[in-house]
């Protein structure tokens, strides 16, 4: 005996609102399916006619406005009025880069943290062959296939 899913013990279909259906030919065609496919495309069509226009938002003239123009401010007439060229600006720059090239900074207190030789992550493991240091099993198996020196 075969049991329907749709339907109880009674053979009644179990959502009686949806059981409407029209027969086409052969096939059996769910009508409230049908009727909700519609209605959907009914909304997006009333949707759509909705908003036709596109929006224009209009700017404040205030924010239209930009900032000074060249020359018209005290610094930037004040540069204008030297008449350096591009030869004189690089000059003061290098001299601004010799001082910060000579800067040292004092060593670390601590140890230097080993760095991984594959990816540069901090590293626990060491290789037995050659001494490179590797993070994880990954790291190890590139190493070993690839990277090993012994």
């Amino acid at each position: 005996m075969k049991i329907d899913a749709s339907a109880d013990l009674t053979g009644a279909p179990l959502h009686r609102a949806g059981a409407k259906t029209a027969v086409i030919g052969a096939r059996t065609v769910d009508a409230a399916k049908v009727s909700q496919q519609r209605a959907r495309k009914r909304r997006i069509n009333e949707l759509m006619n909705e908003n036709f226009r596109d929006v224009k938002i209009e700017i404040p003239p205030a924010y239209l406005k930009g900032g000074p123009k060249a020359g018209k401010t005290v610094n930037s007439r004040r540069i204008l009025a030297s008449r350096r060229t591009l030869a004189n600006h690089l000059d003061d720059d290098q001299s601004a880069t010799q001082k910060f090239l000579s800067m040292a900074a004092r060593p670390s207190p601590y140890p230097s943290r080993p760095k991984c030789s594959i990816c540069g992550y901090f590293s626990n493991a060491v290789c037995i062959r050659c001494g490179a240091r590797y993070c994880s099993l990954a790291c190890m198996n590139v190493h070993t296939e690839t990277r090993c020196q012994r």
